[in-house]
C-alpha cells in the first residue's frame, strides 16, 4: 500500500520536492501553465499528467508493485492519445523510472525516445543527479544547449 493520503491534493508537479524539482521548477511552472504534455512516473499513482492533482504519499517506483507491463502500456497509450514529437525522460540510470522508460518500444511506436542520465563522480550522487537531471529539464525545455549539464548524457531508446 502507498499510503496515499487525497486529503490535501495540489498538481503534481508542485506536491514533488525532491532535488530535480527544486532544481527544474523555475522552467516547469511556465511549461505547465502553457499546457504542455509532460507526464510524471509516480511511485503512488503511476502515470500522471504534471498538473494533474495528487495527495501526499512516500513511495519510490518499484516495477514489481504494478501489475506486469500496466505501466509501460499505460505510456504507449499515453504517447497514442498526445502524438509527441518526440519522448524525453529524465531518469537516473539507477532506478526503475529508467527501466520502465526503456521497456517501451517507443521506436516501433512511431515516437523517437531519448533518455537523459546523469553520471557523478565523487560522492553526492543522491542530490548530483537529480540536480544535474534538472538542469538538463531546463536546458531542453527553453532550448538552451549552452546551459545543459556536462554529467548529462543522452541515449536514445528503441
Amino acid at each position: 500500500m502507498a499510503g496515499l493520503d487525497a486529503s490535501l491534493v495540489m498538481p503534481a508537479w508542485r506536491r514533488y520536492t525532491g532535488t530535480f524539482y527544486e532544481t527544474c521548477r523555475p522552467t516547469l511552472a511556465p511549461a505547465i501553465s502553457a499546457g504542455a504534455n509532460i507526464v510524471i512516473i509516480s511511485g503512488g499513482y503511476g502515470l500522471l499528467n504534471a498538473a494533474e492533482p495528487i495527495g501526499t504519499y512516500q513511495r519510490a517506483l518499484r516495477l514489481g508493485d504494478w501489475k506486469r507491463e500496466v505501466l509501460q502500456h499505460l505510456l504507449a497509450e499515453r504517447a497514442q492519445q498526445t502524438r509527441p514529437k518526440t519522448i524525453a525522460a529524465f531518469v537516473s540510470t539507477s532506478t526503475h523510472y529508467y527501466k520502465l522508460v526503456r521497456s517501451v518500444p517507443w521506436e516501433r511506436l512511431g515516437f523517437p525516445g531519448y533518455v537523459a542520465a546523469a553520471r557523478v563522480s565523487g560522492g553526492g550522487a543522491m542530490v548530483k543527479v537529480p540536480q544535474a537531471l534538472g538542469r538538463a529539464f531546463s536546458s531542453y525545455w527553453n532550448q538552451d544547449p549552452q546551459s545543459w549539464p556536462d554529467e548529462v548524457f543522452v541515449e536514445r531508446v528503441r
